[in-house]
Formats: structure tokens, sequence, C-alpha cells
């Protein structure tokens, strides 16, 4: 399980929901901790100098020396795409690859893993020892999750949260592409922060790995975020990259991440951001599509009051882990 969780008055919760309803919607009250205590204390501002793709090839051998099964979860994204090509670079074995859809098969929501991502691992694994499984999260699971059992178990109401299966055991990983180096400057000096909307659905969840940050291969974790902060201390538009970062988020992390990412396999084709009740232009085609029944379940997660506040609006509400300093 990850060391990841919210607190309130003294208390730690692994589900934002319950820490919500805590604090009776008092969400300043409520902080964030993306790290152990431990990682909290270590030296952040000396770059490590091994070589950045030395670190990710360390990375995959210490996963597949701790772990008899690996189950990487895989996009086509950057993220995901750069975890595994540290595995199939370097002949490191890799036991599963899970794509996920939601909604229809044919959903316009699953266009990337449809049209990219699941002929390129066809491809690449064909005739392999590897397995791949196409999860697809249809009508039967929002009939399953949405309702009660959704505000019990989820972290958002985003309707492309997945569920991760509970197996008994630690010898095997459920295996993400995070945690993005995000750095930012302010007076004088470089930090590094992270947002819980990032991981949140992940919290809590049992045998999960975060690729690029582990406690295990602090070197790396480290290391992409110096990265980063190189990239954006010696680059010529420094102030346009500050303002990136600032005004649209996406947009910085498309710019920065080229420095410590591999290609994704397919261009942005959504516009993520806020659309009325649903989080990104996913959500929104997969509601369109849902039976009404389903529509009306979702209006009513959404309609759900703490304190007076709906609960749309406070688990919209970002919690940033306390910033580290990187240095000057």
């Amino acid at each position: 399980m990850l060391d990841i969780y919210w607190e309130y008055a003294g208390t730690r919760y692994k589900h934002k929901l319950k820490a919500i309803e805590a604090a009776r919607g008092n969400l300043h009250d409520i902080s964030f901790h993306a790290f152990s205590d431990d990682l909290y204390n270590r030296d952040f501002t000396t770059e490590p100098p091994t070589p950045y793709k030395e670190l990710l090839k360390q990375r995959a051998s210490h996963l597949r020396d701790k772990y008899n099964f690996i189950k990487l979860y895989f996009s086509g994204g950057q993220d995901s795409i750069t975890m595994l090509n540290a595995f199939v670079e370097n002949n490191i074995f890799v036991d599963q690859i899970i794509i996920c859809l939601w909604g229809t098969l044919d959903s316009k929501s699953n266009v990337e893993a449809n049209s990219y991502a699941i002929p390129y691992i066809k491809k690449l694994f064909n005739g392999s020892n590897t397995k791949i499984s196409i999860v697809n999260n249809d009508f039967d699971y929002y009939s399953e999750y949405l309702g009660d059992k959704w505000l019990q178990t989820r972290t958002n109401l985003s309707l492309r949260h997945s569920t991760v299966p509970n197996i008994r055991g630690k010898n095997y990983c459920n295996l993400f592409g995070h945690l993005d180096p995000t750095v930012y400057f302010e007076n004088g000096k470089y930090y590094h922060s992270v947002w819980d909307g990032e991981i949140e659905e992940l919290v809590g969840l049992r045998n999960c790995e975060l690729f690029f940050s582990s406690e295990d291969s602090f070197d790396l974790h480290l290391k992409q975020l110096h990265l980063v902060k190189n990239f954006l201390k010696f680059s010529e538009d420094k102030n346009h990259l500050f303002n990136l970062y600032s005004d649209n988020h996406e947009s910085w992390l498309d710019t920065v991440k080229v420095v410590c990412r591999d290609k994704a396999l397919f261009s942005k084709i959504y516009q993520k951001g806020r659309i009325n009740l649903l989080t990104n232009e996913k959500d929104k085609i997969i509601f369109n599509e849902l039976p009404n029944y389903l529509k009306d379940r979702y209006r009513y997660l959404a309609s759900t009051k703490v304190a007076g506040t709906s609960l749309i609006r406070l688990i919209r509400t970002a919690h940033q882990n306390t910033p580290i300093c990187l240095g000057s």
C-alpha cells in the first residue's frame, strides 16, 4: 500500500471523501501527504550523478527482483511509454500489460487505447510470454459502483475511475507511471510539489508501485526533478515557461516533460479541463453514453452535500503536499 494520505485533526485518511466529511467541508484544515516522513527528510538539493537512463534501468531491474509478478498499466502516454521502455530496452520481462477502457468498447473516449495503445502492445509482445489484458469498465461496472459504493471506495467523481483487483499476497505489484516531475520557481528557489489529484485514485490500493517515485528508488525521483529544474533554469524563455505553469498546467507539462519522458504514441486528442459537472472531455463522452438510470445515479452523487456544500465542489478542491526545496 502506498504511504499516501490526507490528514485532519491528527487523524490520517486513505479516502479523501472521509477526510472531507470529518472536516465538515472545512478544506483548509485538511493536509495532503504524498511522501513518507522519511522521504521528506532526505536531501532534495543535490542532483544524483547517475545518468537518467541508467536510473530507469535500475528501477525496472529492482522491481523485477522485488516481485514475482508485475502488472504494468499502459495508456500510451508519455509516462507509461517511458516506464514500459525501461523494461523493453533492457530486456527485463513484464508479466502482464493492462489497458483500461471505459463505457462502450468503441467509445470516442477510448480512441487512444483502441487506435494506438492496443495495436502497439499487441505488435510489441506478439509471440511473447507477456499477458495482454484489455479491461473494459462497461455499463455493468457502473451499475455496480455508481451509488453509495462509489462514495465509499472512490476519491473523485471522474467516470474513468477504475477498480484495481484486490489480490491476496504481497509478491506482485500494480505498476503505474507516476509521479509527474512538477517543479516551480518562487522567491529565488526551485520547489517540487505534488497535488492529490495526480494520484488520489491509487491511495489505499494494495500492492501499488509508482514507477518514477519510490523510496526504493529515490535517486530516480530526484533525478527527474533536477532535469526539469535545470531545463527551467537555463531556458532562454524561462519567464514564458513559468507563466505556462501558472496559467496552463497541461501546457507546462507538455513542454517540460520532454526532458525526462519518451514521446507518447499519440498527440493530444482532447482538450482537458472542467466541463459542467464532469472532470474532462472523456468523462463528458462517457456520461452522454450512459443509460438514463445511470445518469440519474451520477447526478445524485454530484448533488450530495457535506455541511451544505455540494460534494462536486468539495472534491475538486486540490490539496498540495508540503513543497520541497530543490535549491536555487
